[in-house]
Formats: structure tokens, C-alpha cells, sequence
């Protein structure tokens, strides 16, 4: 999450400072390694933050209504996934909530309610934050267009949807009406496909290396490993 072996060494510093200083704060009300993981993420938002005062970065949710009108070029996508240097160059383009929310769900596999306990968010908030970030990383690769215009509603509620779908979160009558679409619709598969690459590629960490590894080191120390 952050950018620079420099700003991960102050992050391990401060975290390792701030948990010292507020140890008899802690209470006990969650996980020891819930409690140093809140504290590392606040402060390596704080410090991309910095990095990305310098330019502009998506910071609402409201554009996931918008979603990706089509892909031209499917088989250009799959490449693109498969290089890691495309997919660190798309990561860089996100703001730090986004690459977090990517790197610890479709990354680490860490759950929705984890990631809002941590990062104290509601649930429902991680889920479209996910969803956000997802489309948003599609968007930065290439041959991936991005409009207002979709075929019909019923496209536009099954990208607005996807990952949820994707991910199993979705009731069983609104599951079954997108598998329906799916099988009719000639531009929304090679989306969805498209979303499911892209978890296929951060699974296999390629956002670790555009990380310092000090800091991807630090945080597996404080406790990544209970998932």
C-alpha cells in the first residue's frame, strides 16, 4: 500500500511506536493482530495519501453505477492479466482504499467482514468498495472501454452486480435472473469473465511486488497468516 522502501521502513517504525505508546488502550475487544493491523493500514493510507496528493485519484462510490460498456479485444485482456508489469502499472493508477481492498480480499482472501472489522467499514461498504476497485482496475487495462451506454437495463444491473454475483453474495431469484442474462447477452460474459481474471490475477500477488517488500513482510509478521 505503500510506494517506496523508505515510507514502508518509517510505516514499520510507527506502527511499531504507536502500539508500544497505546498498549494499555488495548482491550481486548478484538484480535491483537486486528488491533496492529488497524494500526498499519491507517498509517499506510496516511502515507500513500501523500503520494497521491499529487494527482488525481477516483475517491467516491457512486461511479460503480457506471460500469464497463464492453471489450473490444477479450484475448488483449487475458494477456494483460497475465503481465504482471501491466497489472502493477493498472494497480498505480487506483487510490490507496482501492489497491487495499484488493490486495487483502482478492490478494490474501481475507473476508468482507474481516476487512470492515480492520478497516472499520460496514460490510456492506467493503462489498461495493470491492466491487469499485474491480471495475476500476478493468478500466485502467487495455482494450477495456468505459461508457454511460449499455444495451438494457438488465445489462447494466448485472455489471452493477457482478462481483457480488462473482462472489456468491447475492440471493438466489436475482442469481438466477443474471445466469438467465448471461446465457442471452453477447457483451456481458467476456466482462464478467474479465472480473474473474482479475481475481485469478491478484491471487497470484502481482500487487505484492508494486509493495515494498519490507512493508508486505511487516504485515505478515503482525498476523497474516489467521485468516
Amino acid at each position: 500500500m505503500t510506494r517506496s522502501p523508505a515510507d514502508a521502513d518509517d510505516l514499520v517504525q510507527d506502527v511499531l511506536e504507536r502500539a508500544w505508546r497505546g498498549r494499555r488502550s488495548f482491550r481486548a475487544e478484538s484480535a491483537l493482530s486486528t488491533w496492529l493491523y488497524r494500526i498499519a493500514i491507517n498509517r499506510a493510507r496516511d502515507l500513500a495519501a501523500r503520494a497521491d496528493s499529487a494527482r488525481t485519484v477516483p475517491s467516491g462510490i457512486d461511479d460503480i453505477d457506471l460500469p464497463v460498456s464492453r471489450l473490444d479485444h477479450p484475448e488483449v485482456l487475458a494477456e494483460s492479466l497475465a503481465d504482471e508489469q501491466t497489472v502493477r502499472a493498472a494497480l498505480a493508477t487506483l487510490s490507496v482504499e482501492d489497491r487495499m481492498v484488493l490486495a487483502l480480499h482478492d490478494g490474501e482472501g481475507w473476508t468482507a467482514p474481516r476487512i470492515s472489522t480492520v478497516c472499520e467499514l460496514t460490510v456492506a461498504s467493503v462489498y461495493k468498495r470491492i466491487h469499485r476497485a474491480r471495475i476500476r482496475l478493468l478500466r485502467a487495462l487495455p482494450a477495456v472501454s468505459a461508457s454511460e451506454s449499455v444495451d438494457s437495463e438488465l445489462c447494466r444491473k448485472t455489471l452493477v452486480h457482478a462481483s457480488a454475483y462473482l462472489d456468491g453474495h447475492l440471493d438466489v431469484e436475482t442469481s438466477t435472473r443474471i445466469d438467465e442474462h448471461l446465457r442471452q447477452c453477447p457483451r456481458c460474459p467476456p466482462i464478467a469473465g474479465a472480473l474473474v481474471g482479475i481475481k485469478t490475477a491478484l491471487g497470484q500477488r502481482p500487487w505484492s511486488s508494486a509493495m515494498p517488500p519490507d512493508f508486505v513482510r511487516a504485515v505478515d509478521t503482525l498476523g497474516n497468516t489467521n485468516r
